[in-house]
């Protein structure tokens, strides 16, 4: 009991700092109303600083390798907030079963009764941890299921043909620039929207392995150089450990949203068990606030952990670009590639260039955007776009997504792990292509 008393003490530490800080400055405010403000105080807080944090830009315009240092600085930062999050709802967890049991006196006094809230947010977090310890080693798909899951085909050395060479030679290079062991390599031939991923299996362990997917419509549309940077952004992503870390936060999304349909189905189990019979008394209220308090955490939790999560791909993502560069020491590679990708989103055409321009036909009399004329600095000072062109883009950014979308809807869960925004979806997984040409531009692109 005096383990239980202490963290009792130690919840409530800040909270009654901050009613005695409110009372000082003549605010008058209940012990109650102090805990939520407090919870609520420290989350603005917390964004605020996030906010200003990401907002920091490199002071060495051209370095590369300062481009990377604060991008991993922002990326750790976030993985702190990350946990952050997941210790305020045990904490607003708290506070609502605290409140409900003690609702006549909200106090440290000795009638309080601490220890049945305390065992009720114990419970809450170990389903948070059951479900994902459950998803993360139980249901995370090894390399082989990941590919049957994306349609994908493997190519090997002795069976590789034409552009399948050049792609292996491409990884094969990127493998030895970033210090990787050489990965399998897929390509999803039936998804003509242009796009890549990295992923991956056994990490930490001595058979961990790395596995590298490219759709069609990449292969038609990159050349060499472009497609060599592609390739070493996903490299990137392997060498930062940032698979490992998004198979860590699906599992976590994955465990916030097993916790809200728990509390669903004990409110909807709750609400069939009293169409039959006349249900009173203090254990039915606790049934039933421990299954909303579930349903509303679990949802909260999980929107604001795929917020962070979408935060953390983005900057992950100018990580990557700024690593690309180092990797092919051509920055030019990545950022053609951006640009050329820009110019499909914008005019909804398809480029037939790529290194697989004689392997995967082409449709038949499509236009090719004059890339040069949007992008030259003879033609637009600094290679800036058109006004009015600008404009009309900017009215409907999303509009020629679909250029980069997979159709294989089993691979919604893995969007924020493709090179371009693969699904639509309420929060944005990846940086603008405007915003990842100007960061290249400032190394010097």
């Amino acid at each position: 009991m005096e383990a239980l008393s202490a963290l009792n003490l130690a919840l409530f530490y800040l909270p009654e700092k901050f009613c005695h800080f409110l009372s000082a400055n003549e605010i008058s405010c209940t012990p109650k109303a102090g805990y939520y403000l407090c919870v609520l105080a420290c989350s603005a807080v917390l964004f605020a600083i996030t906010r200003i944090f990401l907002g920091k830009t490199a002071s060495l315009s051209h370095s590369i390798n300062e481009h990377q240092k604060l991008a991993k600085s922002k990326v750790a930062w976030l993985n702190f907030v990350f946990a952050s999050v997941l210790v305020q709802v045990f904490w607003l967890s708290y506070a609502l079963f605290f409140d409900f049991l003690n609702y006549k006196n909200f106090t440290l006094g000795e009638g309080a009764d601490y220890a049945l809230p305390l065992l009720l947010s114990a419970l809450l977090v170990c389903v948070i941890v059951f479900s994902y310890i459950k998803k993360r080693y139980f249901e995370t798909a090894d390399i082989s299921s990941l590919a049957r899951q994306l349609d994908a085909t493997e190519i090997h050395p002795h069976t590789a043909k034409n552009s399948e060479k050049i792609l292996l030679n491409i990884i094969e290079e990127m493998a030895i620039a970033s210090r990787v062991g050489m990965p399998r390599v897929f390509i999803m031939k039936n998804e003509n929207g242009v796009n890549a991923m990295a992923s991956g299996e056994n990490f930490g362990k001595d058979s961990e392995k790395i596995a590298i997917f490219v759709t069609a419509g990449a292969m038609r549309t990159f050349n060499r150089d472009e497609m060599q940077g592609v390739i070493a952004h996903e490299f990137s992503h392997a060498f930062h450990d940032d698979i490992e870390l998004n198979i860590r936060l699906i599992s976590v999304i994955g465990a916030l949203g097993t916790l809200s349909f728990i509390g669903y189905e004990i409110l909807r189990a709750f609400g069939r068990g009293r169409s039959g019979r006349n249900s009173k008394g203090s254990g039915i209220a606790i049934v039933i606030l421990v299954g909303v308090t579930f349903w509303l955490l679990g949802l909260l939790g999980k929107v604001f952990a795929e917020l962070i999560q979408s935060a953390i791909s983005r900057q992950k993502e100018f990580l990557a670009d700024a690593s690309a560069a180092k990797y092919t020491r051509n920055p030019l590679g990545i950022k053609k590639a951006l640009d050329k990708l820009f110019m499909i989103q914008k005019f909804n055409k398809a480029y037939h260039d790529g290194i697989g321009k004689k392997d995967f036909k082409a449709p038949k009399n499509e236009e090719k955007p004059n890339l040069n004329r949007y992008f030259s600095s003879k033609t637009r000072q600094r290679g800036s776009i058109n006004t009015d062109e600008m404009r009309n883009f900017r009215a409907n950014p999303l509009k020629n997504f679909a250029n980069f979308h997979i159709k294989n809807t089993n691979a919604r869960a893995c969007a924020h792990m493709f090179f371009l925004p693969a699904f639509s979806g309420l929060f944005a997984t990846h940086p603008s292509l405007q915003s990842r040409i100007k960061k290249l531009k400032e190394m010097g692109a």
